[in-house]
């Protein structure tokens, strides 16, 4: 139609313009960075007041709000993509399974790359600001270039390039978090951290088909690659605290004898292998590994398949399905991991194992919920409040089982292994939806979903094991701040009870300044 013909050149001229306002902004923002780290580096020699052993170090408020940032924009920028897919598969006639390649090779971008960011963090080859504060750059400046693509090989090469930059936040962020925080306050930080993962999904579903509906999705991706390019700027001014000062007594026998000499195994592949004999050989390990993985299975079954169902079985449209899910992820996902994050914390105080507890309590709510959600949902309303439910009780395990998985190997294998688990995650979550795929072909879907609630109650049985079988974790107790174990209490920062309010600014007073400044 008229009205067709005349909104498609008007479009055009629209994403143009955000195009080269995009341009100048990534201009800005590396001279930015480039400034930031040729001062980091200028300002090497200086440390940062000294804290404790077993406490929270100076500038831990800092890095837990960054790494929040950047976990909320790494989640955002990974899913604005799957919100303009259909509009992709338009402009390149593409059929489904070619929109799903560039999600496919960018996973195995993902698997591959985490295992070389694990090394090199774990190594000290690098950097580890360094590390994360390229990769926040590079897989920025790739979702801005998405909106360039010509071609599937285009979408292809640049979500594999997001991805591979995505794989470094792990391996950077958990590990230096053990340092900052001591194992009695790490449950909630990692919560903290955590919680931006439903708020960085809705954001990348809601911001990626608002901006796609209104200018095209080229313009959206423009959009949504610009907020890292000004995060990327405040990494570098994260602590770095010494590696494992807040493990001085807090890991268990067993877990410390655990030793990688740099140089054996031939090689660095040989150290990788070393690196993962080691780590599986930690039971505790193994069985958080086995549960995670199994819930994941689920978890990546529902996202994928869930808004299917509603489309089909409860008669809603893929815009209203959406919105489930976005809410959901939002209310459910996010109160569940911030307040069970906080009440596993809280029960480790006076109970051993009780990072294997919260969650084995809390699943068993979190499946049958599911098992509501597919059954009894009749409209969107019923079907969001059965979610938010599931959701919030399923969310449980997440800051428990970062926190077992952490403290359970040594600090300098944490890097690597938190890659290793999400090597073996990840790897069994394409399965998922493959299955309830086969099962809907051979049956139906309503019965495929049936799986969802079934596999997740299945999960419970690997966190009722670690609570019975293993040998209670080393019990945590709180090293610091008289014993304050709040959420508030995570954002105080020891720094300024050891510096001398007459001294020259330091590391840690321009991370203040910086953080004034984003405030």
């Amino acid at each position: 139609s008229s009205t067709e013909v005349s909104s498609s050149p008007t479009r055009d001229r629209i994403s143009r313009r955000l195009a080269r306002h995009a341009l100048l902004l990534i201009l800005g923002s590396v001279l930015s960075l480039a400034c930031c780290w040729t001062e980091m580096l200028s300002s090497a020699e200086k440390t940062a007041p000294s804290v404790a052993e077993g406490q929270r170090q100076a500038g831990a408020r800092y890095a837990l709000l960054t790494f929040t940032a950047v976990n909320l924009l790494n989640y955002m920028d990974r899913m604005a993509p799957n919100s303009v897919k259909e509009l992709m598969i338009k402009e390149f006639h593409l059929s489904d399974a070619e929109s799903a390649l560039p999600g496919t090779f960018g996973l195995v971008a993902y698997l591959l790359c985490g295992q070389v960011a694990g090394l090199i963090v774990d190594k000290r080859w690098v950097d580890p600001r360094h590390l994360l504060g390229g990769a926040v750059l590079v897989w920025s400046l790739a979702t801005l270039l998405v909106g360039c693509s010509q071609s599937l090989a285009h979408l292809i090469a640049l979500r594999v390039v997001v991805n591979a930059g995505e794989s470094c936040f792990a391996a950077v962020a958990y590990p230096l978090l053990a340092d900052f925080y001591p194992p009695a306050e790490r449950p909630t930080a990692y919560a903290v951290v955590l919680g931006a993962i439903p708020f960085g999904c809705a954001l990348g579903f809601g911001l990626g088909g608002i901006l796609g509906d209104m200018f095209g999705w080229r313009a959206a991706m423009f959009m949504v690659g610009v907020p890292g390019l000004m995060v990327a700027s405040l990494i570098p001014f994260i602590s770095l605290p010494p590696r494992g000062v807040n493990d001085v007594g807090e890991v268990a026998p067993e877990f410390a004898a655990v030793n990688i000499k740099d140089g054996h195994g031939g090689g660095a592949i040989g150290q990788l292998f070393d690196a993962y004999r080691a780590v599986l050989s930690q039971t505790h390990w193994v069985m958080c590994c086995a549960a995670v993985v199994v819930q994941s299975l689920s978890m990546t079954a529902a996202s994928e398949w869930y808004p299917t169902y509603l489309h089909r079985f409860v008669g809603i449209s893929t815009k209203e399905a959406g919105m489930v899910m976005g809410v959901a992820l939002v209310t459910g996902g996010c109160g569940g991991i911030l307040l069970f994050g906080r009440l596993a914390q809280q029960v480790a105080a006076s109970y051993e194992s009780a990072y294997f507890l919260v969650p084995a309590l809390l699943i068993v709510p979190g499946a049958l919920c599911l098992a509501a959600a597919v059954n009894l949902a009749n409209s969107a309303l019923i079907s969001c409040f059965w979610l938010s439910a599931s959701l919030f009780f399923t969310f449980s395990f997440q800051a428990p089982a970062t926190a077992i998985m952490i403290n359970a190997v040594p600090p300098h294998l944490r890097a690597q292994s938190t890659a290793l688990s999400a090597l073996i995650s990840k790897s069994f979550d394409m399965a998922g939806p493959l299955a309830i795929g086969i099962v809907s072909d051979l049956s139906d879907l309503k019965t495929a979903m049936q799986l969802l609630w079934i596999v997740s109650l299945a999960s419970d049985v690997f966190w009722w094991a670690g609570y019975w079988l293993l040998s209670p974790l080393p019990k945590v107790t709180a090293a610091s701040h008289e014993g304050d174990l709040s959420l508030a209490s995570l954002f105080s920062d020891p720094a300024k009870e050891a510096c001398d309010e007459r001294a020259p600014i330091s590391r840690s007073g321009k991370q203040e300044q910086a953080y004034s400044s984003i405030a």
